[in-house]
């Protein structure tokens, strides 16, 4: 009897391994990056999103809300392009490099330093992660003269 019980005990945990050595396989091949690529996505859409809207609604418009500044992000860039309004750029570190996640407007934007440099320790480290309030109103722009998006921490 006691030959069988060991045998059934050695069957159980052959089984075991061999269930855990798959499992074990796929956890270490998820890449870390994914959910902070999935939020950039995210956050540069509803900027997106928010400065059209305020840009159509016209003077004295203003939207304050809350965007997630994901993790690995290095910086935040955001570009007008003359005569095809501007675009929102989130500069991501991957395993397989540097990534750019964008989103283009029809507002044309004014570029804002604070936005970019939020709580950033220094030039070669990320953005600190984590929520951060943000104002997107029309204003009259630095050089054109014609009205223009800026998005400022709020």
């Amino acid at each position: 009897m006691k030959g069988q019980a060991s045998m059934e005990t050695i069957i159980l945990l052959g089984f075991i391994i061999l269930m855990t050595i798959p499992i074990l396989m796929i956890f270490f091949s998820i890449d870390r990056t994914t959910p902070a690529l999935g939020q950039a996505r995210a956050s540069v859409q509803i900027i997106a999103d928010h400065s059209n809207r305020v840009y159509a609604q016209g003077s004295d418009t203003q939207i304050i809300t809350t965007i997630a500044v994901p993790q690995y992000c290095k910086k935040i860039t955001i570009q007008d392009v003359p005569g095809h309004g501007g675009q929102i750029i989130f500069h991501m570190w991957t395993a397989d490099g540097d990534i750019e996640v964008y989103q283009k407007t029809y507002a044309p934007l004014e570029y804002s330093e604070e936005l970019t440099n939020y709580r950033k320790p220094s030039p070669d480290s990320f953005l600190t992660p984590g929520l951060q309030r943000i104002k997107i109103s029309l204003v009259d722009g630095a050089t054109s003269g014609e009205k223009v998006i800026k998005i400022e921490p709020y």
